[in-house]
């Protein structure tokens, strides 16, 4: 198992109980639609954007705009963690624990890096820049150790 599916291999039904409680807590309904998308973002280890999630929903009955507002809401709350794709999309995942996604530009693979990995940085940016750095929403750009040794490979070719 790769160490970032990991951060996300907790029983389903017990992270779709979790989070259907943060969303009582926070005064909100769990309608079907919602506990559905919980359900499939549960069942996921990768991350998803909003067209998959909506995409993997559709035959259950699930409007497009229903996904869109429910992840917003989820986002909001904590409930999930999202980050930025290359090229633009964002990619939600049930924030089951705190971690950096460290993204290879050549293969594309997402790894997980501990989420103190940057905290010097972070409190250094905070008392400079009064700059609050959040890893649950952070990628960073870069080459796995695949990628690389294939391209060190090549290059001695």
């Amino acid at each position: 198992m790769n160490r970032h599916v990991e951060h996300h291999a907790e029983d389903a039904d017990v992270l779709v109980g979790r989070a259907i409680q943060e969303l009582r807590a926070h005064g909100e309904r769990v309608t079907a639609g919602r506990r559905r998308i919980l359900q499939l973002l549960a069942a996921h280890a990768e991350h998803l954007t909003a067209d998959d999630v909506a995409a993997r929903t559709d035959d259950d009955g699930v409007h497009r705009a229903t996904v869109y507002r429910s992840l917003e809401l989820f986002a909001a709350t904590g409930i999930v963690a999202h980050r930025q794709l290359p090229g633009g999309a964002t990619a939600y995942h049930l924030a089951t624990s705190t971690h950096l996604h460290g993204h290879c530009v050549v293969c594309q693979k997402v790894i997980a890096l501990p989420s103190d990995v940057f905290d010097d940085a972070a409190d250094r940016m905070l008392r400079q820049r009064g700059f609050a750095f959040d890893p649950n929403r952070s990628s960073i750009m870069g080459t796995c150790d695949s990628c690389r040794a294939a391209s060190s490979l090549s290059a001695e070719e």
